[in-house]
């Protein structure tokens, strides 16, 4: 009668340790299904849902992505330099970066920033060329 007495409680202590064994991988998983959407609402979603007013940047030749993401950051166009930092790494998009002047705006996220800044979008200016021009006109 012992016997099935300390297989009873065995079994009891075995079904307490795997409960909690399960509350446990609920629990990461909660914490991994939230560490996820931290990190979608940082890269993919803008600092401003509101329409928000274009500024034009320049990105000098030889800024890596610490000096854009602070300037972008003093701008007010992105939330945070250490994200938009960690998502030009973590996208392989890191030193691919082209200078020129862009037009940006805080409804636009990090990703879609950074994308246009590695297609090299930038502001196109218009030039007319009167009739009867050469090159030394044009020039």
């Amino acid at each position: 009668m012992e016997f099935f007495l300390k297989a009873f409680k065995a079994k009891k202590s075995l079904q307490k340790m795997l409960k909690g064994r399960i509350k446990l991988k609920h629990s990461l998983l909660f914490l991994l299904f939230l560490a996820c959407l931290f990190l979608v609402w940082q890269f993919y979603l803008p600092k401003s849902f509101s329409r928000s007013e274009n500024i034009v940047y320049a990105a000098k030749k030889g800024m890596g992505d610490e000096d854009i993401a602070k300037e972008l950051l003093g701008l007010g166009i992105i939330k945070n330099n250490l994200f938009f930092e960690a998502y030009v790494v973590l996208s392989g998009k890191h030193g691919k970066i082209q200078a020129g002047k862009y037009s940006l705006s805080a409804s636009m996220s990090v990703a879609s920033i950074i994308r246009k800044l590695v297609l090299g979008e930038v502001i196109k200016d218009k030039i007319t060329i009167l009739e009867g021009w050469d090159l030394n006109d044009i020039a």
